[in-house]
């Protein structure tokens, strides 16, 4: 496959290599001003040691109706040939080779963080829930591959099951369900009997609060989850866990934070 790249009045068919476009030696000979096709070739076994594998190599091409092996060379490459090339229009060459180059390689700037949030806002599906602690709703992201049924709308789950469980998965996805069902009731059951915030750490306290913080961070917890004030204790945690808001993973790496 070719590309077209244009110097001043030559117009190379850039050959693709390694997904790089690459030139003919005798076409950037004769953009470089040199009346004969082979001064590139020339120049470049005077300077062969000085070149790398990344800069040229031999294709076999088709060229006026016949198969030849013809020496290609990379854009860096081609800025080499023409730093030994003596032609008044070699420095413009070197110019044009390296904006074609810079070209190549720039990286598209990466989206900010407000149109990544925009994004996920409006194509992303969501759950709302109320922490079963302070009451305040919370949105958690649902994955594109879970399927949401409407709980007002049981030939929904009816649908589900034919289409996508197979029959002796059955007793699985209802066990599975009801686990859920019973956690979320139990969290909410759990509520009243759960010790009000104390204002100041007491019993267990963290033994690197700033690489707790972090923890949390890391774990997406909101600045209200995370902070009365100050660190919430690890008695906090504690009843957080007791109320299956902080996972297994969660609760083993934060209990080896906490003293005694």
């Amino acid at each position: 496959m070719t590309t077209a790249l244009t110097f001043q009045t030559t117009t190379f068919n850039a050959i693709d290599h390694q997904g790089q476009p690459w030139l003919m030696g005798t076409e950037i000979s004769r953009a470089l001003g040199y009346s004969r096709a082979d001064r590139i070739a020339e120049i470049y076994k005077r300077n062969a040691d000085e070149f790398t594998p990344a800069m040229t190599c031999t294709r076999k091409l088709r060229v006026q109706d016949q198969h030849r092996e013809v020496r290609i060379f990379s854009l860096r490459g081609a800025h080499l040939l023409a730093m030994f090339a003596r032609t008044t229009v070699a420095a413009d060459f070197r110019r044009w080779v390296l904006d074609i180059l810079d070209r190549e390689t720039a990286v598209p700037p990466a989206p900010t963080i407000e149109t990544l949030a925009d994004e996920r806002l409006r194509f992303g599906r969501f759950i709302m829930r109320f922490d079963p602690i302070s009451g305040r709703p919370q949105l958690s992201e649902v994955s594109k591959n879970a399927c949401i049924i409407d709980p007002d709308n049981p030939s929904q789950l009816e649908t589900f099951i034919n289409e996508f469980v197979r029959f002796e998965q059955i007793p699985v996805v209802l066990q599975a369900a009801t686990n859920r069902v019973n956690l979320c009731y139990q969290a909410v059951r759990d509520k009243a009997a759960l010790p009000a915030p104390v204002a100041k750490p007491q019993g267990r306290q963290w033994k690197d609060p700033a690489e707790v913080e972090e923890l949390l961070k890391s774990m997406r917890f909101r600045e209200d989850e995370m902070y009365d004030f100050n660190l919430i204790p690890p008695e906090r945690v504690v009843q957080l866990h007791r109320a299956g808001m902080v996972g297994p993973r969660q609760w083993a790496k934060l209990k080896r934070l906490m003293t005694a």
